[in-house]
């Protein structure tokens, strides 16, 4: 069921205030995500894996937007700069 057989490596993350981490790909995936929430599978630099509930968002970086991921509560050393992503399916809203 994984809608995007190629990862999405993170090329880097922001931390939002109110809980969550924000991930910001090397690429926009293609075709972007369909689905508002996501499950998906992190596996981070050193081969460890976890999946995350995420959310779809768009953000401005120039020369545009891009698509980003919300994951919720997740922080940093969960899902480091250089983890690959892989969408494995939408979840209910």
């Amino acid at each position: 069921m994984v809608a995007d057989a190629s990862p999405l490596v993170v090329a880097d993350t922001f931390s939002l205030t109110r809980g969550g981490l924000v991930l910001v790909f090397e690429r926009d995936p293609d075709p972007p995500p369909a689905a508002r929430r996501l499950r998906v599978r992190v596996t981070r630099p050193d081969g460890t894996a976890a999946e995350h509930d995420a959310q779809v968002e768009f953000a401005l970086k120039p020369p545009g937007e891009v698509v980003v991921f919300l994951v919720p509560g997740a922080t940093r050393p969960d899902i480091p700069v250089d983890s690959r992503v892989h969408v494995l399916e939408p979840t209910p809203a």
